[in-house]
């Protein structure tokens, strides 16, 4: 077993693999069947996954990689070489669409200069 084998494994089992297509007699396309584990049991079931040896025998993927865990720092986003926060929101309520939101704002925060 190479160390290619072993990411496919990881790969399959996190993102997916379509492993065929179903066909359907009423459909247009045809639709593909992909195979990959629950968001809930990646974490564990991952290593418990088990592969092939060359003499044959099934090693689960634990014994065969070393897991850590770490935090990633966060990302500081700039503009102009000074650091910004975003600020997001939806608009809810009788009139949903941004644009009237926005449309409303305009002369609240028309600024004469």
């Amino acid at each position: 077993m190479t160390d290619a084998d072993i990411a496919r494994t990881v790969r399959i089992a996190s993102e997916g693999e379509v492993a065929g297509l179903l066909h359907s007699a009423n459909e247009r396309e045809d639709v593909p069947v992909r195979l990959r584990l629950a968001r809930a049991a990646r974490t564990n079931a991952i290593s418990n996954l088990r592969l092939e040896s060359a003499s044959g025998q099934m090693v689960p993927l634990g014994e065969l990689v070393e897991t850590r865990t770490f935090t990633e720092d966060k990302t500081i986003y700039h503009k102009n070489l000074m650091p910004v926060t975003y600020v997001t929101a939806d608009v809810a309520g009788a009139i949903e669409s941004p644009v009237y939101a926005i449309l409303a704002l305009g002369p609240k925060i028309d600024v004469e200069q």
